[in-house]
């Protein structure tokens, strides 16, 4: 029976010159394959492969949450720099404001003008330290260390290697490493068998 996936084989004998018809029969069935069993098997396959691309796909978001808060950190970090430069900057034309007053050719305005840039010089810097602090504690989070009382130290990107992407190319490539579609390809296949 082909259509159950056996093959069975039968062999008879009857006795000659018996009055009675004394016969003996002996069969045997071979399995070959079992249909169910073989479409439960690409089931299961299916489910694996769906469940190693969600995987991927989660992988991946991973990574790309990791890159953003490290992203958002380095950022934070040039931010703090450039306050301080303006911190800075804001300093020395307080000092010039006042040497200009000593000498009388500058105003007691110009003074108090100089002294408020000072001031949100300053509270661009706390700003931005705190940014910096925030932008860390997200990593730190990301990362799963909650030792808040240390520091990550300095942080840097490797530089990269800059090519002119082919477009063509790149978003067959992309489409067909994005688990989504592979894993929406996966269930299609799978709604097909069953």
């Amino acid at each position: 029976d082909l259509g159950a996936g056996a093959l069975g084989y039968a062999l008879g004998y009857t006795a000659l010159g018996a009055a009675e018809g004394t016969s003996l029969r002996a069969g045997a069935s071979l399995p070959l394959f079992a249909p169910v069993q073989e479409a439960n098997q690409k089931v299961l396959e299916n489910r694996v492969a769906q469940a190693k691309l969600a995987l991927e796909a989660a992988l991946k978001d991973g990574e790309l949450d990791l890159r953003q808060k490290h992203q958002a950190r380095l950022l934070a970090e040039a931010q703090l720099a450039a306050a301080e430069t303006s911190l800075k900057a804001a300093e020395a034309s307080l000092e010039t404001a006042k040497k200009r007053l000593q000498a009388g050719t500058g105003t007691r305005l110009e003074v108090l003008q100089a002294e408020v840039g000072v001031a949100n010089a300053r509270r661009n810097v706390i700003d931005a330290e705190k940014n910096v602090r925030d932008r860390q504690d997200d990593l730190l989070n990301l990362i799963g260390q909650f030792e808040f009382s240390q520091t990550l130290g300095e942080v840097r990107l490797p530089t990269a290697e800059v090519t002119v992407p082919e477009f063509e190319k790149s978003f067959t490539l992309a489409r067909e490493q994005q688990p989504d579609y592979l894993s929406t390809r996966a269930s299609i296949k799978q709604l097909e068998l069953d």
